[in-house]
């Protein structure tokens, strides 16, 4: 009779821990993604000239007042 009661305990135990391991692995690779968002933003903020755009953008505007 007690081999009957580990196989009922692990029929119930099993789905449960894999549930959480596999709930695990997704956070997992949703944390990857926002990270690598994350990291792709700061790249392109970093890299931004600042200076350039400024200039860029008052050209533009001596550019449309001469129309």
């Amino acid at each position: 009779m007690v081999k009957g009661s580990y196989t009922v305990e692990a029929a119930l135990m099993v789905p449960f821990i894999l549930f959480t391991i596999s709930g695990g692995i997704h956070l997992g690779f949703q944390l990857h993604q926002e990270v690598r968002d994350t990291a792709v933003i700061r790249d392109e903020i970093e890299h931004l000239d600042v200076v350039k755009i400024v200039r860029r953008n008052q050209l533009l505007q001596e550019h449309l007042k001469g129309d």
